[in-house]
């Protein structure tokens, strides 16, 4: 994973010293593959070098590295065929033979420069390391696996009894130990038994209303109009059940409708709520028309 400046003296210094300690013994055989995830998701400055290690930890995880955005050609001057290094165009699995590793450079202004090694834990010279695709946040001293997909982990069936642990970000629930002591219940947790929209705790507890309100936005031409189209929202919900079209209204309204000059929002958790907002006289705001166009360049790096 490059740091990939993206000029002609950066990606010259940078690919010269990655041949140097990678490519430069004659006994190599596989290309190095190298990339820069600025290509996908542009220069994040400060914070580019967090992005990079969270590309190559989902590199080690997935075992596929991801292609380049918009890699036409490289340079001549990089030799990348003579050095043995490659720029991977589409999505390329990972050698399966030998440690799975990524390196990543990351660059600093003035030349603060850091390189880390990340190695899955899985590899195959670790005698220590785990093997196969255990989660990472298991316990498995008393034989209990948690995940985070909601679904309780089945034991060995010469155990006493399964154990779920008690309302975590696995979805498990604690109290079925009382029922059956061979018998471990699934809870509602985050792998679709309940909506991800918001309304539900991982561990299948139901949040209050009141605490996910939703925005509702209308505007118009003129005051008088936005009047007429509060009267007219609030006569054409309070015809309707609340659940049948809370969620959908305050997206379509919000996204999905022309912004005017008059301004009119309410933001409302339930639908008895927003009825009684739109029963009072709306509070009806102007947006400016006057717009003043600002432009910041940020230079390279530190350089304003």
């Amino acid at each position: 994973e490059a740091h990939g400046t993206g000029t002609q003296a950066g990606d010259s210094a940078e690919i010269s010293s990655i041949a140097e300690v990678f490519c430069s013994e004659s006994g190599r055989e596989d290309d190095l593959y190298v990339g820069s995830i600025k290509s996908n998701i542009g220069h994040l400055e400060a914070s580019s070098g967090v992005a990079g290690l969270m590309k190559a930890i989902l590199i080690l995880k997935h075992g596929m590295i991801p292609p380049n955005i918009d890699f036409d050609k490289p340079k001549p001057a990089l030799h990348l065929e003579e050095r043995k290094i490659k720029i991977a165009t589409e999505m390329v699995p990972f050698p399966s033979t030998g440690p799975r590793r990524v390196s990543i450079n990351s660059f600093g202004y003035g030349g603060t420069n850091a390189h880390v090694i990340l190695e899955a834990p899985d590899s195959d010279d670790n005698p220590n390391a785990s093997k196969g695709n255990k989660p990472t946040n298991g316990s498995e001293a008393n034989g209990i696996h948690n995940q985070v997909n909601g679904h309780t982990q089945d034991t060995a069936a010469n155990n006493t009894f399964s154990r779920a642990v008690e309302n975590g970000t696995n979805g498990n629930s604690a109290d079925n130990l009382d029922k059956s002591r061979h018998e471990s219940k699934k809870a509602n947790g985050i792998n679709g038994f309940h909506e991800a929209n918001g309304d539900h705790f991982v561990n299948g507890t139901k949040l209050d209303d009141s605490c996910n309100p939703k925005l509702f936005v209308l505007s118009a031409r003129s005051e008088s109009s936005l009047q007429a189209m509060v009267l007219n929202l609030r006569t054409w919900i309070s015809a309707r059940d609340g659940a049948s079209y809370f969620h959908n209204l305050g997206y379509t309204l919000s996204m999905r409708r022309s912004k005017m000059q008059f301004r009119f929002s309410a933001a409302a958790a339930t639908h008895d709520e927003l009825v009684s907002i739109l029963s009072q006289k709306p509070r009806i705001t102007k947006a400016t028309t006057a717009f003043r166009s600002v432009f910041l360049f940020s230079g390279h790096g530190a350089q304003w």
